[in-house]
């Protein structure tokens, strides 16, 4: 897309080109309700998950939650870290 579209001027999201502007999910945390809410808005889109699975994807929630405010408390934000942290064998 970015090869036939790309204009001068447009901002490109991402992180393996080199153009990208540097974006990561940190940048957009500001207190730490932020990262309920980055989390839940990726795991838990309104309307879409039924009453019988609201466990799971609440679950899945929380625990990215808990990776970001562990990665912000370390200092570790690049997208590099939240991609490594979150790939880890068990």
């Amino acid at each position: 897309f970015v090869s036939k579209q790309f204009r001068k001027g447009d901002l490109i999201f991402n992180p393996f080109d080199d153009r990208s502007i540097g974006w990561n999910v940190f940048n957009e945390i500001e207190v730490e309700p932020d990262l309920e809410t980055i989390s839940n808005a990726i795991f838990c889109p309104p309307g879409s998950i039924s009453a019988n699975d609201q466990y799971w994807y609440k679950s899945a929630a929380d625990v990215f939650s808990c990776g970001l405010q562990f990665l912000k408390m370390n200092n570790t934000t690049s997208n590099q870290d939240l991609w490594l942290f979150f790939s880890q064998p068990l």
